[in-house]
């Protein structure tokens, strides 16, 4: 955070305050900002006289439009700031001049005509993510001090700077923001506290062009990583550029903040459709990939389990495993498993294992005798289909028919029969079946792997709750490299987690056990949904609510 030029937050301890203000007028102050009336609002805290009030009016506190995520008010906020004023409780890292003695509440117009040549001053044009508004704010006090003017704070002002001054803190600890755009954010303290002091609608209404901006940067930037090299990368240009416009020119008028999100709008719709084309193909590409890998995952299956436990002559295994596989994988993508042609062509596997294994009885010798024709006509219409070479299949028609006849005529050599070979289990997938290690035999390296496994099995009902469009810090293992991506799909079948990167470009794919064992050892942090403005101010009316107690 220092390398990128923010300043650590400012934090007080709780404090008491002997002149606390009461609550009641205060919850009518809340309910006349809301209502654009803040000349009232002033009128109502000025005129308290009942200090020490523990509750807040709860007309006024139901008053307003939610904020954020956790549908607080703004008339709610004020209230709770108020009664922490009433109790004697500061705000921590919050800005607190009351009017005391000879002091006098700077006018809003003041305060802002103050604020405005503070953004205009060079200090601020050069370095404005070094400045901290309740600084700022305690800066413009200090120095009218000094000259014999207003020097506090009317509580109406008090507390929206405060709540802006949250809301930037918020900003500087949200994990889910690359530290390069907290710190452009940040440099819009000044403009954003002035349009909150002056405009209402900025805390009430969610279409607010100010609001609109901040948060479409931050929706925009939460997939950008370590990898984007800050001062070329397009996005970070086009926002530094837009954030610098606005601290340069912006006097009063919120229509530079519309003018900036019609910009930036602009600037990143190009780019995000090009990231949808690509993230679209990404998840074509994965679709068809986990289809060919659950085809083959079926085909291995049938031909498995029909050839396990049976010996046939080793060059008809051979052709079982190494071309028919591919046979039952096209008629599995092509047709599916609900076809006739996927039963035919698990039927030819059947077949064959009932027909070539040694027969002495009359009524299975005329049996293979009728179907023998058959079957090779089935055999030469799926090599076909896999576009097999004429000669190829002729060739593997020949050695299978004279096999038919050695059966019939009772000249098959039983030598040549075999079952399937560890080279077979591996193209099935079924290496596994060549060993079966038991604890005591394991290596440490191997129960610890087990291990794994079983725990892993509560993070992967974590995992399949995490929904697509969920973005992720991800640090794969044996990689110094944090990827900042989103889970664009699971895979069905096959379960497989696909991410992308900010372009819609694939990061890796994971499958479920794989992803669950990450998270596991936590090389996953996931990132929160929902837009920055609603988050924050849903952050702050918990911190306020606990607080206050």
């Amino acid at each position: 955070m220092v390398s990128a030029g923010v300043l650590p937050q400012i934090r007080f301890d709780v404090r008491k305050n002997k002149n606390a203000t009461g609550t009641a007028a205060a919850a009518a102050a809340a309910q006349g900002y809301e209502q654009g009336q803040p000349e009232a609002a002033y009128g109502a805290e000025t005129a308290a006289q009942s200090p020490g009030v523990a509750g807040v009016a709860g007309t006024a506190m139901g008053a307003g439009m939610p904020m954020g995520s956790s549908g607080v008010t703004l008339g709610q906020v004020l209230g709770i700031f108020n009664q922490l004023r009433s109790s004697g409780i500061s705000v921590p890292g919050g800005i607190s001049r009351p009017v005391s003695g000879n002091s006098t509440p700077i006018s809003q117009q003041s305060l802002l005509e103050s604020l405005t040549a503070m953004q205009l001053s060079s200090e601020y044009l050069q370095s404005p993510q070094s400045f901290d508004v309740r600084n700022v704010v305690a800066q413009i006090l200090d120095e009218n001090k000094k000259t014999g003017k207003e020097d506090a704070l009317d509580e109406s002002d008090e507390d929206i700077i405060n709540l802006v001054a949250m809301f930037f803190d918020f900003v500087l600890d949200d994990r889910n923001l690359p530290v390069p755009f907290q710190a452009l954010i940040s440099r819009l303290q000044i403009p954003i506290l002035k349009v909150a002091l002056k405009d209402k609608h900025f805390f009430t209404h969610s279409d607010h062009p100010a609001r609109r901006f901040i948060n479409e940067i931050a929706t925009s930037a939460v997939g950008w990583d370590e990898s984007s090299e800050s001062q070329q990368d397009k996005l970070y240009k086009e926002v530094n550029r837009l954030v610098h416009d606005i601290i340069e020119n912006f006097t009063g008028d919120v229509g530079i903040f519309e003018k900036a999100l019609a910009s930036f709008q602009t600037a990143t719709k190009l780019d995000q459709n090009k990231a949808n084309v690509l993230e679209k193909r990404t998840q074509e590409a994965a679709q068809g990939k986990a289809k060919a890998e659950h085809a083959r995952e079926q085909a291995n299956t049938t031909i498995y389990s029909r050839l396990k436990d049976c010996q046939l002559p080793g060059y008809v295994i051979d052709f079982i495993v190494k071309d028919w596989q591919k046979v039952l994988l096209y008629v599995h993508l092509k047709q599916g498993v609900e076809s006739t042609e996927w039963l035919e062509a698990k039927q030819v596997v059947d077949q064959l294992v009932w027909a070539l294994r040694p027969h002495s009885d009359e009524r299975s010798l005329r049996r293979l005798d009728k179907i023998k024709d058959e079957l090779l006509r089935k055999i030469s219409h799926g090599l076909e289909a896999i576009n097999h070479s004429r000669e190829s299949i002729l060739n593997t028609l020949s050695v299978i028919e004279q096999t038919f006849e050695q059966v019939i005529t009772q000249q098959l050599d039983a030598e040549t029969l075999s079952s399937l070979k560890p080279a077979h289990l591996a193209a099935l997938g079924q290496a596994g079946e060549m060993q079966s290690e038991n604890w005591d035999n394991m290596t440490a390296v191997q129960r610890q792997q087990l291990k794994i496994q079983a725990a892993a099995k509560e993070f992967v009902t974590k995992a399949t709750r995490i929904r697509p469009g969920t973005w992720v810090d991800y640090s794969p293992p044996n990689s110094a490299k944090t990827f900042r991506c989103k889970l664009a799909m699971v895979t069905d079948p096959g379960e497989t987690y696909v991410f992308v990167n900010r372009f819609g470009l694939r990061v890796f794919d994971k499958k479920l056990n794989e992803f669950a064992g990450d998270m596991q050892r936590g090389y996953v942090k996931i990132l929160e949904n929902g837009v920055l403005f609603e988050r924050a101010m849903g952050n702050i009316s918990d911190k306020l609510k606990k607080l206050a107690g």
